[in-house]
């Protein structure tokens, strides 16, 4: 960078660069000072971190994607910038025949900002609840029948551009969760911001996601799964080779984050678009147990966009699909 570009780049960012240092310095710092506390398995309601959208599962560091509605499941202020309205509808294949079903949908309103809708359903199949048969003439279990489970959550998000470069979201959720006669709910909070540099099209994020107080869910209070994430993106092509940025973007995400209910984590993901028609995906996740590597593909004509992701579990999990279809209008 000449110059005289570092001295435009200082004095249009003076105010902001100072809050953005010290958010990225408490991201590296907070977590490390619990890094020494084993917080596995306490939190409630883990199905909120599950994500619904295959270009971001794709590529494993999610927390930069915007421009669409999907941005929702991951930073709310990814809905800034869109220009009039978009919509997301993903499916996943969990675990154990186990499913997610998804809804974005984000519509700019002059003067006001980006409004968004999301809803997210997990479907479990077929439960059975048993029992051990305890007649000491026979073995095996008692069948009694099937058991209801149901776990889903709706959220109303608004995002807005501060600047040109600074944006803003929120997200505002209700979750609930029901299994046979026991229920729980919660209201929970997604926070995020983006901050574009100006510099060769990177940009910083952060977000804040599932915080809530306490919940009650029969005799005990528990917790939901807060999750605090920050990260950089970069286009690698305008960074290194602009004479290849005509032809497409190689976009390089670096995403940390630190959870309520396991280790820190750091995710790579990098994703090459070719003439914004043809994408494609690849990441990989460091101090997971299972989840450590994804791939994906998309294609996008016209307004409509197809997004497919691929995550491997191990040997024993096996592995997640995700197909998402989205579209601008």
């Amino acid at each position: 960078m000449r110059t005289e570009d570092r001295e435009t780049f200082y004095m249009n960012n003076r105010r902001v660069l100072p809050c953005m240092a010290l958010l990225l310095c408490a991201a590296l710092i907070v977590p490390a000072h619990g890094a020494n506390i084993e917080k596995r398995g306490q939190a409630a309601m883990t199905f909120l971190l599950i994500n619904p959208s295959a270009r971001a599962a794709g590529q494993m560091a999610s927390n930069g994607l915007e421009g669409e509605a999907g941005a929702l499941f991951q930073n709310p202020s990814g809905i800034a910038r869109i220009p009039g309205g978009d919509v997301m509808v993903g499916q996943t294949q969990w675990f154990a025949d186990i499913s997610q079903n998804a809804v974005a949908l984000a519509y700019r309103v002059e003067g006001v900002g980006v409004l968004g809708l999301s809803w997210v359903s997990m479907d479990h199949g077929d439960v059975f609840r048993t029992t051990i048969n305890e007649d000491p003439t026979t073995v095996g279990f008692n069948e009694l029948g099937q058991v209801n489970v149901d776990e889903s959550v709706i959220g109303l998000a608004y995002a807005r551009e501060i600047t040109d470069r600074f944006a803003i979201g929120v997200q505002l959720k209700r979750a609930a969760q029901r299994l046979q006669d026991n229920r729980a709910s919660a209201v929970a909070a997604d926070f995020g911001l983006t901050y574009s540099t100006g510099y060769r099209n990177s940009r910083l994020t952060m977000a804040v996601r599932n915080f809530s107080k306490e919940i009650q869910y029969v005799d005990q209070s528990v917790q939901l799964p807060l999750a605090f994430k920050v990260g950089l993106g970069l286009d690698a092509f305008a960074l290194l080779a602009p004479q290849l940025s005509d032809s497409g973007s190689l976009t390089v995400q670096m995403e940390r984050s630190h959870h309520r209910d396991s280790p820190e984590k750091m995710d790579i993901g990098l994703e090459y678009i070719f003439q914004d028609m043809i994408s494609l995906r690849v990441g990989n996740g460091f101090n997971y147990d299972e989840n450590n590597f994804g791939a994906g593909l998309g294609l996008s004509i016209a307004n409509v966009r197809v997004d497919y992701a691929y995550n491997s579990y191990g040997d024993i999990l096996g592995a997640v699909h995700r197909i998402s279809l989205g579209g601008s209008f």
